[in-house]
């Protein structure tokens, strides 16, 4: 059990670093491990949230430990490429030599207008971009591994662009529960998260069922702690009680543990990680 800080509280609204989300104790990347993400072009905004570059080159190999957002992923180059399902647990990425990638964070019911196939198909699952996409995507493969690293986000835009796509309702309500989720820290259950929408807890899991790929209440897990981690990773401190009644959890232990099932480690073990990098340089 954590004693209780006397310091501030986390609030689900607190920004955190579009370019390291997801990524955890992200101080402790090696300097030659490059991060960069940037909003989309105008056009895809509906339904990409994010796109990101990362490049590497290194003389020992380093694994890269990532909690996704609950989300589908596109990503090209020397690491994984492929169409990535929403995961259920945290990666571990290990990255050696020299290498790159260009991905794409689609909004959490985004996938499915590109694609003819339910995102529960591909949970926990990569799959090669010919798989989803057809010869279009393989293509866009080869096109990008060619290009010089200014061409490539353009290659892969271009190509969403070009892709038959319609926003459903469906997907937009998904997309909003989602971020309902994330920024409102009084909706933390499915039951008031179905409220919120205007949807029965029925019809909100099977449209996460369609559209996510993982169940409502896997989601506000998930959400709840990526926002944890994020501020442990900015050093702040929390008060852990007063979070956990917050986030409707029944204690701060119940909160503690549904922290180290996804992180892979208690907060005060993942901030003493995160702070080590900077005591070194200190």
């Amino acid at each position: 059990m954590l004693a209780r800080p006397s310091t501030i509280l986390v609030n689900m609204t607190t920004p955190p670093s579009a370019t390291t989300r997801g990524i955890l104790n992200p101080a402790a990347s090696p300097p030659s491990l490059s991060f960069d993400d940037f909003a989309p072009r105008e056009e895809l905004r509906p339904f990409v949230a994010r796109i990101f570059v990362s490049a590497w080159s290194l003389p020992a190999p380093h694994v890269q430990a990532l909690l996704p957002c609950p989300c589908s992923y596109l990503v090209l180059g020397t690491e994984r490429p492929g169409v990535h399902g929403v995961t259920t647990r945290r990666l571990e990425v290990e990255l050696v030599g020299e290498g790159w990638v260009v991905g794409v964070r689609f909004r959490p019911g985004a996938l499915r207008s590109f694609v003819e196939r339910p995102m529960h198909a591909l949970r926990n699952r990569v799959l090669p971009l010919g798989d989803v996409f057809g010869p279009e995507g393989s293509r866009l493969d080869l096109a990008v591994n060619r290009a010089q690293p200014g061409e490539r986000v353009a290659l892969v835009e271009r190509f969403l662009l070009d892709r038959p796509r319609t926003v459903s309702p469906d997907a937009l309500m998904v997309n909003r529960a989602v971020e309902l989720a994330r920024t409102t820290p009084e909706v933390h259950t499915v039951r008031a998260l179905a409220e919120r929408i205007g949807v029965s807890v029925r019809v909100l899991e099977l449209r996460f069922r369609e559209h996510v790929g993982l169940s409502p209440k896997a989601v506000i897990r998930r959400c709840r702690v990526i926002e944890l981690a994020d501020a442990v990773a900015r050093g702040e401190r929390v008060d852990w009680s007063a979070l956990a009644a917050s986030w409707g959890y029944s204690d701060q232990a119940h909160l503690i543990r549904d922290f180290k099932e996804q992180v892979g480690a208690t907060p005060a073990s993942y901030a003493a990680l995160c702070a080590a990098p900077a005591l070194r340089s200190a």
